[in-house]
């Protein structure tokens, strides 16, 4: 048995071993590290947020055809105090949790606090009012430090999410529900008849033929607290 060429074998297997753990190490806690700061806003004002949902009794949902339409509807504004309340996050758990399904997005570490405060008393007065509709497959949240932004101008921003469509909506029970091919199944969704995996593929695909992102649509309109 040849012992000097056995211990050099398993000298070059235990440093092997051990550089790549050393490297899984590092690797971890370079990722964990990893925060993407978001700006602050530049206004004067606090920013609260809120939302809500809307029943339109006039139409029926596009899906489940025996119930109203619902349009979920957040709301970032000037407020007035925001004393004793804690920042709302960026991104809730919910979205979160849709993202890494549907854009395999990390989940790892706690969500970032926002700028805005949830169902601080809004700014009395007279406001500008802007509307913001995503594009598709997006959600209500995804310029959530524009929208901060402009409230602590003095607008209020009501964004909104389309049933089936938006990445993420409410229902009028106040009910998180995803856009059905971020859920994991082998089954066509309802919605776009392809399985999520197709459906992913399809989306990707038509991002990398568009050399520009769909722009969000906004309206102004002045409405009093």
């Amino acid at each position: 048995m040849n012992l000097p060429a056995m211990n050099a074998r398993i000298s070059r297997r235990t440093w092997g071993i051990t550089g790549l753990a050393l490297m899984c190490a590092v690797t971890v806690a370079c990722v964990s590290s990893l925060r993407l700061e978001r700006p602050a806003p530049t206004g004067t004002f606090a920013v609260g947020y809120t939302e809500t949902t809307l029943t339109d009794v006039g139409r029926n949902d596009p899906v489940m055809t025996s119930q109203p339409r619902v349009v979920t509807l957040d709301l970032w504004y000037p407020a007035s105090d925001v004393t004793g309340l804690s920042p709302e996050p960026f991104e809730s758990e919910a979205v979160r949790d849709a993202l890494s399904r549907f854009q395999g997005i990390p989940t790892f570490g706690a969500p970032q606090p926002a700028h805005a405060y949830r169902d601080a008393p809004m700014m009395p007065g007279s406001h500008p009012v802007v509307i913001f509709n995503h594009g598709y497959p997006s959600y209500s949240h995804q310029n959530a430090s524009s929208m901060e932004a402009l409230a602590s101008h003095g607008f209020i921003v009501i964004a909104l999410a389309h049933p089936h469509e938006s990445l993420l909506w409410r229902d009028a029970s106040e009910r998180n529900l995803e856009l059905p091919c971020t859920t994991p199944s082998t089954e066509p969704c309802r919605t776009c008849r392809k399985t999520p995996l197709k459906r992913r593929e399809r989306w990707r695909n038509s991002s990398q033929r568009n050399a520009t992102p769909r722009t969000a649509r906004r309206t102004t309109r002045r409405v009093s607290a």
